[in-house]
């Protein structure tokens, strides 16, 4: 039988790869090689689901007025109304005091500016009694003492009184009292 060295037994196996390859010991690290160049760009990936809608924001300021609109068309002149009718006659006056040396007295007036405001003008004599002075407004309308009016000495006055409503300036008139005996 001949002498066969084991080396190369071992290595006639490998090369007949009945055998594999048993690693050598690590050479020595080679020099690093150059960079790689840069892959292909993958897929676009698919889209995210829609975020929330946001706060609603403050209001704004108010605009400025607008400019105002031209005036309208006048309208017609209405129809003149018809004549009144005519009132009836006035209430017959007071029955005049009895007797020789009647004290009565009239004093007519038709109202200024200054005695409307006042509510009161003055009587020429004091009446003897303030309870029975009669104040007749021309329109025919007797006016009762202490309701509509109220005497105090030569004064005949009508604030706060029922007259308040019914006189106005230029209205006319008269009051019949009758003053003490001389």
């Amino acid at each position: 039988m001949r002498n066969v060295d084991p080396e190369d037994l071992i290595e006639s196996l490998h090369a007949l790869k009945v055998l594999p390859k048993q690693p050598g010991p690590a050479g020595p690290t080679g020099p690093q090689g150059a960079p790689g160049a840069t892959g292909a760009t993958g897929p676009t990936g698919s889209q995210g689901p829609a975020g929330q809608t946001g706060a609603t924001g403050p209001a704004g300021p108010q605009g400025p007025v607008g400019p105002q609109g031209p005036a309208g068309p006048t309208g017609a002149t209405g129809a003149t109304g018809a004549t009144g009718a005519r009132g009836l006659p006035g209430a017959t006056g007071p029955a005049g005091a009895s007797g020789s040396g009647s004290n009565l007295q009239r004093d007519n007036f038709t109202l200024t500016q200054s005695q409307f405001n006042a509510k009161a003008v003055g009587l020429s004599f004091v009446p003897a009694d303030t309870t029975k002075v009669t104040l007749v407004v021309f329109t025919g309308l007797e006016q009762k003492p202490n309701v509509d009016f109220v005497v105090t000495g030569t004064q005949l006055s009508w604030a706060g009184l029922a007259l308040e409503l019914l006189l106005a300036v230029n209205d006319s008139f008269y009051v019949l009292y009758e003053t003490a005996p001389p």
